[in-house]
């Protein structure tokens, strides 16, 4: 045997013995925190006006960024985020000087024995806030690198220019007993400076490299475009996906992706560019519909089903429903339009719709097929029927239950029931 032979396969074993002892390092038998409270209308509300002011203070006109973020805040959003994401608990403590952010995830629904867990603490220094010291599993990384891990993923994502100054205001956090301050210049770069742009560049990163989805520029175009030609305006979604799959169906090659990009065009013709922008594309001329579109007769159904489609595309289905849920538990607080049930409807069949159209060459084929020769809504959309709507949230947890309950369990299982005695669904 060679030498050359004998150093590969003693490289290859040093390597499977290094990432067997990574995997053990990183990885625990049980999750370092206690699972998070049942989300209720009161924390959206919360989490949902800490992030606005947030965002308000990084894009506004004023000299000085003026900012506190409470305790109480941060249990909010952390229940928030721990919901969103499946099998996750998240936590934030302030305490002295200190902000620790800890989290605990199990990776595989079917091994209730591992989980990987992390924590960072992050220290108010005489001269600045930063992190003083992170851990995954047994895994310790100290300060300088986990600031500089901190800096690289902040670069990569927001971009170099914003990542920058945002690093710099962060840098002079204050942290108090219950609370966190900012009072600071605000940076140049600031003013004038396309903070959504950022964030669009970040989903776009997320979207194409880190969660593998790639939508076809050039169909989205030929979708988007015939989308812009059709003249007489047709309310039902129905006419619209009719028209688009037929196009799609009289197309050689691949059926997900041309699936995937229909989809994402009439998110974005219909509901909001952006969608397009997330996905990467820019080589688009962008002029949404000039009419709306609706499924049972209203538009904010249309819009609910085509959002939670591209939301499953980015997240799954899990954050898809989640998204969804949390705005209808928004909407149940006083003032909101009321929780909706068919509104989730909406959002469980567009899931169900996406997961249909893109799972398998076969599934998209043929759906294609059933699409492109029907304008009949009841293909793709369930009965709303006797779905409890305008709930306030005193009415939804007296009439239904808590989003945990068996009540809201069984109306959630009735919406599914629905949705999977429809005809795209019978293949």
């Amino acid at each position: 045997m060679s030498s050359f032979i004998k150093g590969l396969l003693f490289l290859c074993v040093v390597i499977g013995i290094s990432v067997i002892g990574l995997f053990y390092l990183i990885t625990a038998p049980s999750p370092l925190l206690k699972p998070n409270t049942v989300i209720n209308s009161e924390q959206v509300r919360s989490a949902k006006t800490m992030l606005g002011r947030i965002a308000q203070q990084l894009k506004g006109s004023e000299d000085q960024i003026d900012l506190v973020v409470t305790q109480s805040e941060l249990d909010d959003l952390m229940a928030l985020a721990a919901h969103t994401v499946p099998r996750s608990r998240l936590e934030a403590l302030i305490s002295g000087r200190r902000v620790t952010i800890g989290g605990s995830f199990q990776p595989y629904p079917n091994y209730s024995s591992l989980y990987l867990n992390g924590y960072c603490t992050f220290l108010q220094s005489t001269r600045s806030f930063k992190a003083e010291y992170c851990q995954i599993g047994d895994l310790p990384i100290p300060s300088s690198m986990a600031n500089w891990l901190i800096k690289l993923a902040a670069n990569k994502f927001l971009g170099e220019e914003f990542s920058q100054s945002l690093i710099s205001v962060v840098t002079h956090i204050k942290v108090n007993d219950d609370s966190m301050s900012l009072f600071t210049q605000r940076p140049s770069q600031f003013r004038g400076y396309n903070i959504k742009q950022s964030l669009i560049q970040a989903s776009a990163i997320v979207t194409s490299e880190y969660l593998g989805i790639e939508v076809n520029t050039q169909r989205f175009a030929e979708y988007y475009t015939h989308l812009q030609s059709i003249e007489l305006p047709n309310q039902s979604l129905a006419f619209y996906t009719q028209q688009v799959f037929s196009l799609a169906s009289r197309q050689a090659g691949d059926a997900i992706e041309q699936n995937r990009a229909a989809i994402w065009a009439l998110a974005a013709f219909f509901g909001d560019k952006r969608f397009a922008e997330y996905a990467g594309i820019k080589d688009v001329q962008f002029r949404g519909s000039r009419f709306g579109t609706t499924l049972a007769g209203r538009n904010d159904l249309a819009l609910h089903f085509l959002y939670s489609a591209v939301l499953d595309q980015i997240g799954g289905e899990q954050i898809g429903f989640k998204i969804g849920e949390f705005k209808e538990l928004n909407d149940s607080n006083v003032g909101g339009s009321g929780y909706s049930f068919a509104d989730l409807a909406a959002d469980k069949a567009g899931i169900r719709f996406s997961q249909e159209l893109t799972s398998s060459a076969k599934k998209a084929r043929d759906a294609q097929q059933l699409l492109a020769n029907s304008q009949i809504e009841g293909i793709f959309f369930p009965d709303i029927n006797n779905l409890p709507e305008n709930l306030s949230y005193q009415q939804l947890t007296s009439q239904i239950g808590e989003v945990d309950s068996d009540g809201y369990k069984a109306m959630t299982a009735l919406v599914k029931q629905r949705i999977e005695g429809l005809a795209l669904y019978q293949n």
